[in-house]
């Protein structure tokens, strides 16, 4: 049952994926909610902050490499057919995982589009808030 949320993470990010690409400048990013959100077009052709752009064989050997380790490790859990919150939080890490694994390897790079206090430009997507909200709640449930 857990394994729907990683099928709704990855479907939600690449469905925003998409809709950033289409409707946002990556030369021009809207302000909303008082300024505290930005929305950008922002291509990451690395890790995160853009680490190993420059190694993208290496850096999609480590990216399927963890999917494999993460889909053997939360399989027992995610493919459980109970519900939990464990399962939910390692559903959303591997949806998370996979979506954007897939966008570094079909396209080369990830698509980022919204930073929190743009001050800071530091653009994510939804399979990164899959990613952190899943290891929250793996810290808090995960005993």
């Amino acid at each position: 049952m857990n394994f729907i949320f990683s099928i709704i993470t990855i479907i939600l990010d690449q469905w925003t994926k998409k809709k950033a690409r289409e409707e946002l400048s990556s030369s021009l990013g809207v302000r909303k909610f008082n300024n505290l959100a930005e929305f950008r077009l922002v291509y990451n052709e690395g890790a995160f902050l853009g680490f190993l752009k420059e190694k993208k064989v290496l850096l999609n050997i480590i990216t399927w490499g963890l999917n494999l380790i993460l889909t053997v490790f939360f399989f027992p859990i995610i493919f459980s057919k109970k519900f939990s919150f464990r399962g939910l939080a390692y559903g959303l890490i591997l949806g998370g995982a996979l979506s954007n694994g897939y966008d570094r390897t079909v396209r080369g790079k990830v698509t980022d589009f919204v930073s929190f206090y743009p001050r800071f430009k530091v653009y994510f997507n939804v399979a990164d808030f899959g990613i952190f909200i899943g290891a929250i709640l793996s810290i808090i449930f995960d005993r």
